[in-house]
């Protein structure tokens, strides 16, 4: 469903709540679109005569929300030839245009896969002033150079993007990295900036919020703009992949492994750390002790608080502590998602937590099935892995042999699977892991690992690789009714509307 304008201004008109509410509701507004962006859009027929003649009175998009840019855009409309977006604000101060720019700019960034002409406007309701977007600034309209739009398309073309085009990591396209080619939300944006400036920061966040992409954006854009600073990018394992190596050389930045028995720290003026709850405790207190002493300069630690260590021996929970009272360094927050699908967000969180299940659009996304043992259960992880699905496992136990012995080992092609610790930091479209009988809901159904006295975290490694995915997850439950229960219980949960 489209918004007409002529409609839009007689619901408006007729004072009823109930049926503005249906109408929102119906041609799919967005929840956060104001009644007085609402207002400001009827009145364009009459304020901006011109504008309605060139884009006509049917087919618009209000409101309409880019799942993992987050991003909210005012007016959208679809041609044959071009793509419509009309941005508008009550007032037209430097602040206001600037964020207008930026918003225009983004959407421009990500409709270019429709591969049509973008043409933005921006519109001033207290001064009633229309201006055009160039591409880079906001400048008086000039009906007579625009393109021809073509035939109207009564269908919201941002449904068509596959938005997982837009995220990627760093380290798995470096050309496209390289050449700016990919947007940062507006957290992201602005925490990246800080670093740029010199502050030292801690920054927390589950996974999936592009904390690593803010590191890399922050630490490329450091050595262009200061060829002369010297930068370290610790990652917290024990090896680095191949792609850390090719980073490295493309932008003259060094990266690390976490042992850093050979690492003279004082050699470098900025030391940023990846995943840095992964650290064990030594080195952590080795790097804080460098900036303590005033052998580096800027000190910034990328950190999950919550899932994403694996053993009692890595830093996990301390690290923000630690910052705080030791060092005196803030800690920021990175909460909007941007690598998953939000299905798989609502999903993830929901298993974790059956007290935060949420309604799942797509359940489509995730493909759940039970077996009484690992042989079957296996067979249809080799089966995925032919859909095009990763298996990831959880990391063998380094003192005693358990159930993830029996998991599957070679993928299709006859390598060894990969496990958490490989897949840490990574991106991945499709990921199918096993859930077994190590597994088990409390009373308030919070998901646990019975304490077997594993040497890794169950839990934690689950969390990990099941928040790699991009586009889908398949789980084997491998006899576990009750995980299988739930799982089921969170696929087919449906939210009761809220009353206004």
């Amino acid at each position: 469903m489209s918004v007409n304008f002529e409609s839009l201004k007689a619901i408006l008109n007729s004072g009823d709540k109930e049926s503005l509410g249906f109408y929102k509701k119906t041609n799919r507004i967005g929840k956060s679109f104001r009644k007085e962006e609402l207002q400001q859009t009827a009145s364009l027929t009459e304020k901006q005569p011109e504008l309605i003649k060139y884009i006509k009175l049917d087919n618009l998009f209000l409101g309409v929300k880019v799942d993992r840019i987050n991003q909210e855009n005012d007016i959208l409309k679809f041609f044959e030839n071009a793509v419509i977006d009309i941005e508008l604000k009550s007032a037209k101060r430097p602040d206001t245009k600037s964020r207008v720019i930026k918003t225009l700019r983004r959407t421009k960034f990500y409709t270019r896969t429709l591969k049509k002409e973008f043409v933005g406007f921006a519109y001033f309701s207290e001064t009633n002033e229309l201006f055009h977007f160039d591409g880079n600034q906001l400048i008086e309209v000039d009906w007579k150079s625009l393109p021809d739009l073509g035939e109207e398309i009564n269908h919201n073309e941002l449904l068509d993007i596959d938005e997982s085009t837009f995220i990627f990591s760093p380290l798995d396209n470096i050309q496209r990295f390289q050449s700016d080619d990919y947007l940062l939300t507006e957290q992201q944006e602005k925490l990246s900036n800080e670093i740029q400036s010199g502050r030292s920061l801690g920054i927390s966040g589950k996974a999936g919020v592009g904390k690593s992409l803010v590191l890399y954006d922050a630490a490329k854009r450091i050595k262009q703009n200061n060829p002369d600073k010297n930068i370290a990018i610790i990652f917290s394992r024990g090896t680095l992949r191949p792609e850390h190596g090719a980073w490295s050389k493309m932008f003259n930045i060094d990266i690390f492994p976490a042992k850093l028995n050979d690492i003279e720290l004082v050699s470098y003026d900025i030391v940023l750390v990846d995943e840095s709850q992964r650290l064990f405790n030594g080195t952590r207190d080795k790097i804080m002790d460098c900036y303590k002493n005033g052998e580096i300069q800027q000190l910034v630690m990328f950190f999950d608080p919550e899932y994403q260590f694996f053993s009692k021996y890595e830093s996990g929970v301390t690290i923000q502590p630690k910052l705080k009272d030791y060092l005196d360094i803030h800690t920021e927050r990175l909460s909007e998602s941007v690598r998953s699908d939000s299905n798989l967000i609502f999903f993830v969180n929901g298993l974790f937590n059956l007290g935060h299940k949420k309604e799942i659009v797509n359940p489509e996304r995730i493909d759940v099935q039970f077996f009484s043992d690992y042989i079957t259960a296996n067979s249809w992880l080799q089966h995925k892995e032919g859909e095009g699905f990763r298996v990831v496992n959880p990391m063998k136990d380094k003192y005693q042999s358990n159930e993830i012995n029996s998991y599957l080992e070679k993928d299709l092609d006859g390598k060894q699977c990969v496990n958490s610790y490989d897949v840490i930091g990574s991106d991945i479209d499709n990921v199918a892991v096993i859930i077994d009988s190590r597994l088990y809901y409390d009373q308030d159904g919070i998901l646990h690992s019975y304490p077997y006295n594993y040497y890794y975290d169950g839990l934690n490694q689950l969390y990990v690789n099941l928040t790699r995915a991009k586009e889908k997850i398949a789980i084997a439950v491998v006899h576990n009714n009750d995980v299988f229960n739930a799982i089921n219980l969170l696929l087919n949960f449906v939210e009761v509307p809220k009353k206004d």
